[in-house]
């Protein structure tokens, strides 16, 4: 298990750096058992702790060259979704069942419902916070009703049915402990975000190391609590963007202040820049007038509906907001 894996988009990571090897072994039984299900009705797909100390070398061997094929694909689907660094990936362990879906069905999950498919599950999981909790069950449901699914052959998954989004969570995502920040993150720039500095077309995953992209405050933290209460708090993914080193270095004091700088060192006319800063969902005129709370709220509208789009469902259900997330 010493080979290194391509687990994040096209960056070349360590095992331990991206996966842990139960991770691999876990995606070898769930295929294993799959198999065994085919030829015996009896038998559950499951990766519990029994099944990885019973899998025989022999299996192993003969599946391990197509989870290691099938962890690439993964790591070349999360590059399409903007996600290329392990820091920013959502949930770890969502990657095992999905790896498992592509050996079982192969390139027939390359078509364009199939895909579409695929990454509604994918961001249903991660904006609903599906995988949270204890996995091993979910693993088994998810590969067992997406491979039926995309088959055309069951229901929606659980995956998707059950997850939810309350627009109050955008409130209390503030740091990378919480998988939904990473996700909106992955979306803005996914959407078409344009760097601040470097203007000359939308981020995307090749430039994200190259231009240092990182999420950073858009009203700074000091100029908030010299001017306003914290009912719209600053360390809110609401109050972030993705941005480069380059850009965020110039954010300092009201945004009037600022903009005009990175507008000329862009060399465009304020108008045109007008329409750099829309493509990260903020409305220019609020963050021109130095008016936080309309900022805030545009914001808060914008980025629900990126949620909502993502997931391919508007959810209604409100559930509590999670405590305990320190600020980034």
């Amino acid at each position: 298990m010493a080979e290194r894996y391509p687990v994040l988009g096209r960056l070349e990571v360590d095992l331990d750096d991206g996966l842990a090897n139960s991770d691999f072994l876990q995606a070898v039984a769930l295929v294993r058992t799959w198999n065994r299900k085919l030829l015996d009705s009896t038998v559950g797909v499951s990766c519990k702790r029994r099944d990885l100390l019973e899998l025989p070398l022999q299996t192993f061997q003969e599946l391990a060259p197509r989870l290691r094929d099938a962890f690439e694909w993964v790591g070349e689907f999360l590059f399409t979704q903007c996600i290329v660094h392990v820091a920013d990936l959502p949930y770890r362990t969502q990657v095992v069942p999905l790896a498992a879906v592509r050996a079982i069905i192969g390139e027939a999950l390359d078509t364009p419902e199939a895909t579409q498919k695929i990454t509604q599950w994918y961001w249903c999981g991660v904006l609903g916070e599906m995988y949270g909790g204890s996995t091993e069950t979910r693993f088994t449901r998810d590969v067992e009703q997406l491979v039926a699914w995309i088959r055309d052959d069951g229901e929606v998954p659980d995956t998707i049915a059950d997850s939810f989004f309350d627009p109050q969570r955008l409130l209390t995502l503030k740091t990378r402990n919480s998988a939904a920040y990473k996700g909106i993150f992955a979306l803005l720039i996914r959407q078409g975000a344009v760097d601040w500095h470097y203007t000359d077309g939308p981020m995307a995953p090749g430039t994200l190391v190259e231009y240092g992209i990182d999420v950073h405050q858009i009203f700074p933290k000091n100029w908030i609590r010299r001017n306003l209460d914290e009912r719209y708090p600053a360390s809110s993914i609401i109050n972030k963007s993705p941005l480069s080193l380059r850009a965020a270095q110039a954010l300092s004091g009201a945004p009037a202040a600022y903009l005009e700088p990175l507008a000329a060192a862009a060399d465009m006319r304020s108008e045109w820049f007008d329409d750099v800063i829309a493509t990260h969902l903020i409305d220019p005129k609020a963050l021109r007038a130095n008016d936080y709370v309309a900022f805030f709220e545009a914001r808060a509208a914008a980025l629900e509906d990126l949620v909502y789009q993502a997931m391919g469902k508007r959810t209604t259900i409100v559930r509590g907001i999670a405590d305990g997330e320190g600020e980034r």
